[in-house]
C-alpha cells in the first residue's frame, strides 16, 4: 500500500484529534476489502506514526496488513510498530 504526498496532505488536513485507521473487512470481489475512517484508538489497536499521522490497526487486520502497509521513506516508523 503506497499513499502518496497529496494523499497524506489531505489526510493531515481533515484528521484533527483522530487517527487514520486503516482496516480490513468482509465484502468485495475477493472477500474482503480495505477499510479508511477516521477513529480514535481502542484496547488492542496496533498504533503508529506516519507523516505525524498517527495510524491504527485493529489486531484481525493486521493479520492481512502487516506485509502490506509500507513506505520506502518511514521504515523506522514502521519498525517502530507496538501494541497497546
Amino acid at each position: 500500500m503506497n499513499i502518496t504526498p497529496n494523499a497524506w496532505k489531505h489526510i493531515s488536513e481533515i484528521v484533527n484529534d483522530k487517527c487514520l485507521r486503516v482496516g480490513i473487512r468482509g465484502g468485495g470481489c475477493s472477500g474482503l476489502s480495505y477499510v479508511f475512517q477516521l477513529d480514535t484508538p481502542r484496547t488492542r489497536d496496533l498504533i503508529f506514526e506516519l507523516n505525524n499521522i498517527k495510524v491504527l490497526v485493529d489486531p484481525k487486520s493486521n493479520v492481512y496488513l502487516k506485509d502490506v502497509i509500507r513506505s520506502e521513506e518511514h521504515t523506522s516508523e514502521l519498525q517502530s510498530l507496538r501494541h497497546l
